[in-house]
């Protein structure tokens, strides 16, 4: 398990397969997310982001850098976050399917690998994919 302190630069790769990216909290089951929440949660010293351990299975969790709101990918997919993070989760987490359009369900071809810095997300795996979401600004509709 790799994690860090809130906001700072943070890895993770994970092989090919279907994924959910967005805020975990949507999609994972209450008993699955206070797991999580164990892991994140630093006693007094605040929050830690990267990789951590649900039902067994890898998953990837970052801070965003404003806190709850709607965030954008570079071609325009809508993020919402209620929980102050972004994270990936193996389809096989997601419990609470009636909520995937508050994020984006990934078939991922290839292995690849996931950061976390200060609030950018960027999900790489050198072929195909590249997604960022920059949670600087916050999405607002017109």
């Amino acid at each position: 398990m790799k994690t860090v302190l809130s906001r700072q630069h943070v890895n993770s790769t994970f092989e090919a397969g279907t994924y959910y990216l967005g805020d975990l909290c949507y999609v994972l089951t209450k008993t699955q997310w206070d797991e999580l929440m164990g892991q994140v949660i630093d006693g007094g010293w605040g929050c830690r982001d990267g990789e951590f351990t649900v039902d067994g299975k890898k998953v990837f969790l970052g801070t965003t850098y404003i806190g709850d709101g709607t965030y954008l990918d570079e071609i325009g997919n809508v993020y919402c976050v209620d929980s102050g993070t972004i994270g990936i989760c193996p389809a096989e987490l997601m419990a609470n399917t009636d909520k995937l359009e508050l994020g984006k369900k990934l078939d991922i071809e290839n292995s690849f690998m996931i950061s976390s810095d200060n609030g950018v997300f960027i999900i790489n795996d050198n072929h195909d994919l590249f997604k960022t979401i920059d949670t600087k600004e916050e999405y607002k509709e017109d």
